[in-house]
């Protein structure tokens, strides 16, 4: 005589199998943990006087978990070929701490006769991770002789 044994038919095997499909009641694959983003540089702005840039930016919202900024700034020569669809080559130039008492943020920079540079900041939270890069500005100063 042959037995017949289906395994669903044992009470621990369906309890298991229940347990399986039910699981945690979360589905989806796993995240991760949420951390505040870094909100935008806001109205970042250059004015020349002579051989100086001056930026100028403020930041919009809270700035909990804000450390500072980091300026990036990519130069071109004028005379070279105008290529606004190009894509530029910026390089970190500074960093500025954030000063919890100030509205509108000021960096300065010296730049060469002959160039034009644009420049770009980000904020950095207390991690040290960069947030979205603020609007870019250019800014042109002749050659010497002109």
């Amino acid at each position: 005589m042959t037995k017949d044994v289906c395994f669903l038919k044992r009470p621990w095997v369906r309890a298991v199998c229940l347990l399986m499909l039910v699981g945690c009641g979360i589905k989806g694959p796993p995240l991760a943990p949420e951390r505040p983003f870094l909100e935008k540089v806001a109205t970042l702005a250059a004015s020349v006087q002579g051989d100086t840039v001056i930026l100028s930016w403020s930041v919009r919202g809270a700035r909990k978990g804000l450390r500072g900024f980091v300026v990036f700034r990519a130069t071109d020569r004028l005379s070279d070929p105008d290529c606004r669809e190009c894509p530029r080559r910026f390089e970190k130039i500074g960093e500025l701490t954030l000063d919890p008492d100030s509205k509108t943020l000021t960096f300065t920079d010296t730049i060469g006769p002959g160039s034009v540079h644009t420049y770009q900041v980000q904020p950095v939270d207390l991690a040290g991770s960069r947030g979205p890069g603020s609007n870019r500005v250019s800014v042109e100063r002749a050659k010497a002789d002109e």
